[in-house]
Parts: structure tokens; sequence; C-alpha cells
């Protein structure tokens, strides 16, 4: 009876000894907060965190909702762009080649002697006076790059209030040639007698007059290359451009009708050309000339824009002026009976400028797109020219012999420019 007894008291002794350590455990050493490592679980039972994952599809690649997209819209909206087809004509003004000569006389039927009628004339430049018969001055009146073909394209934007255009045009490279191989060919093959360097009156040999010592000669004592085999001259141009304008607000109610657009912006052109002639006479090693001319016309341009505006169909007319500067350069060089001359390089800036006036007639298919026809006539003034800048000179030494000094004189001339130009406009 008193085991249980004892047992149940040894066993309150125990659970009132240990009840205080437990509620230390669990309230802190100095009565503070419990120890949260007490009461938990070891971290390795904890379960992880749940994340809410939220898998999106594709992102597409053009959103207008996006600020660059929307931007790219708006702009494309309010564009459009059109292509045109050139056939222009580069009308140079080239004339006689060479030095002018004093004496020359016309005949009844106003022929000009040398030009049209043979002259007879002696080679100063070998050694002394050796007659070499009846010449002809040359001329490249037929040298002229007609018909060049070329592109251009504008792109415009209609902005708040004001038209914005930019274009860019280029015609393609253009040549144009006139040869004689046959000069001496031609009193062999009609069995002329004469050595085949002396020249008739039906068959002139090709003569080039030279200045004497910068000064003119008559025709009598003038110095010229004389070619007796053969004579060939070769000119080449091309020429491309960008602009970009801007135009006031179209006073036409809803685009219909008469309307006047002031415009102004900034203008770029180059002119590339070329010139020269090679000669040879019998038995005389050959003579060459070459010229060449770059010419880089900017500056701003002022004009307007008149047009007469309908449903179906669009007339208008855009003269402009540009106010600038050319920069340019050119090169003359030459080889005088197979020895090199001197080579003269020039570089300038001067004024220039370009005036055009364009007519376009527009046929209005639908409302996005349309095609016309229109026609360019450009001048440009200030211009450096490769034919006018060559400087047909001869020197006299000490001794009396005269020998071909080629140099450069550069000369700025007028450049007119003109043709049609078919192509279509396509709206946003």
């Amino acid at each position: 009876m008193i085991r249980p007894n004892l047992r149940s008291f040894a066993a309150a002794v125990a659970c009132l000894t240990l009840a205080p350590v437990a509620a230390s455990a669990q309230e802190g050493f100095y009565g503070g907060p419990g120890d949260p490592s007490a009461h938990r679980l070891p971290r390795s039972s904890y379960q992880a965190p749940i994340q809410d994952h939220y898998i999106r599809g594709s992102t597409e690649v053009w959103d207008e909702n996006r600020p660059i997209e929307s931007f790219l819209g708006n702009v494309a909206d309010r564009s459009w762009i059109r292509l045109e087809f050139l056939m222009w004509n580069n009308n140079g003004d080239h004339d006689h080649i060479g030095a002018p000569v004093s004496g020359l006389q016309a005949n009844s039927r106003g022929e000009l002697q040398g030009y049209t009628v043979p002259v007879p004339l002696v080679d100063n430049l070998n050694g002394g006076t050796v007659d070499t018969g009846d010449a002809l001055f040359p001329n490249a009146t037929m040298l002229g790059t007609k018909d060049i073909p070329g592109v251009r394209g504008t792109w415009g934007l209609d902005l708040n209030g004001a038209d914005m255009e930019m274009s860019f045009f280029g015609m393609g490279q253009s040549s144009s040639s006139m040869v004689d191989n046959d000069i001496s060919a031609a009193r062999v093959f009609v069995g002329l007698t004469t050595p085949p360097e002396f020249g008739t009156s039906l068959f002139p040999n090709t003569a080039v007059p030279l200045l004497t010592d910068g000064n003119v000669s008559p025709v009598a004592d003038v110095n010229a290359l004389i070619f007796s085999e053969s004579f060939s001259q070769n000119l080449e141009t091309q020429m491309w451009g960008s602009e970009i304008v801007f135009l006031t607000d179209s006073n036409a109610p809803g685009g219909a009708g008469a309307s006047f657009q002031w415009l102004g912006g900034f203008r770029y052109v180059n002119v590339d050309e070329s010139y020269g002639f090679v000669g040879k006479a019998v038995n005389i090693a050959a003579s060459s000339v070459n010229s060449s001319t770059i010419n880089n016309f900017y500056g701003p341009e002022l004009g307007a824009r008149l047009a007469l505006s309908s449903k179906y169909m669009t007339f208008s007319a855009t003269p402009r002026v540009m106010f600038g500067l050319n920069d340019n350069s050119s090169s003359v060089s030459s080889v005088i009976q197979g020895v090199n001359g001197t080579t003269h390089d020039s570089r300038n800036v001067d004024f220039g400028t370009i005036t055009q006036i364009n007519l376009a007639a527009e046929v209005h298919l639908s409302p996005a797109f349309s095609v016309f026809g229109g026609y360019d006539f450009m001048v440009l003034t200030g211009i450096t020219k490769p034919f006018d800048n060559i400087y047909y000179n001869s020197v006299t030494d000490s001794l009396g012999d005269r020998t071909a000094d080629i140099g450069q004189r550069v000369e700025l001339q007028n450049l007119v420019v003109n043709g049609f130009s078919i192509g279509a406009v396509f709206r946003y």
C-alpha cells in the first residue's frame, strides 16, 4: 500500500521540479519572450514557400501600343513615295578645239577658212617649217550628252502645318565621241601620189592651233599640233544630287482647287566631267590632251509650288533657286609626241546657283496610287567645264625653236540640263 503512494509522490515532486525549467525555456532567461527555437520544428522540415508562376505567350514583333512602333506607324500613315524614270539632256557649249587664229577669210558662201575650207599649214613644232599640206581645225559641236537615263526618288511627309520632301536623283554616266582613224588611209585608198602625211583639199589633215607665247598668231605662221593619221575625241559626264525642302501648308480647302505653297530647304548637286583628244601623225608618236573637272554645288534654296488639283488630276509647277557655293577641282595633262607634259591641278570655291523649274501632270488612279509625267529645266551657273579649261599655248626658246606648252586656265561657265520624266506615286 505504501509503494504506490511513494511512486505517486516521487512523480509529483519531479513534475513540480521540472515545471519552472520548462517555463523558463519558454519565457526567456529573465522572464522575457521565449526562444523560438525551443518550440519550432527543425528547419529541414520547413515547407518551401509556394511561388505563383505566370507563363506568358510569345511577344509580337510589331506592337503598335509601344512608343516606337506607334511613332513609326504615324509617320507611315502620313507619308508618300514618288519614283521617277528620267531622260535628260546635258547641253554643254562645245565649239572649236584649240586657240583662236587671226587672218581667216570667209568665201562668198560664208564658209570660214580653216573650219569649213581647208587651209595650207606648215609644222613649226618639229625643228623647222615643214610643209604638211592642207588642214582643217577640229570642233566639238557634235559632242553632246543627250537622252541620259536616270532615276529620282522622293519621300514626302505630312507635318503639322507643313510638308517635308526629301529627294535623290542620279544620272547614268554618259559618253560622246568623235573618231577619225582614216585620215591618211583615205588618201592611200584613192591612189594619191602625194606622201601619206601630206594633206589635200579633199582629204585634209586635222590641226589643233596653239597660241604663240600667249598671243594669237596669224594663219600663215600659226603653231599647231598637226595629225595626218588619226584624230579622236571623247566627252564624258555624270550628275547626281539630293535635296530636302519644307513647304508651307496648302491653302486649298480639302486638297482641291488652286493652291500656293512657299518652300525652303537645302540642296547638293555633283557634276563630274572629262574631255580629251588623241591624235597621231604618220611616223610620229601620238599626242594627247586630257582634262577633267569635279563640281560640288551646295547651299540653301527658296521657291514655291503652284498646283491645281481635283479628285482625278493634279497639275503643278515648282520653280526654285539655290544660292550657294561650288567647291570645284580641275586637272589638265598632256602628252606631246610621246613626251609627258606638265600636269596642272586646281581647286577653288566659287559662288554658284542652280535654277530649276519642274512641271508635272498627275493622274489619280486611286487614293493610294497615281501616275504622272513631268518636265524639268535646270541651269547651273558658275560651273567649271573640262573643255573650256585647256590652255592651248606654245613657247619659243632662245634659239627660236617652238614647243607646245599645254596648260590650264579655269573658266566658269553655265550648264543647261533639261528633259522629261515619268513615274508613280504611292500613298500609305
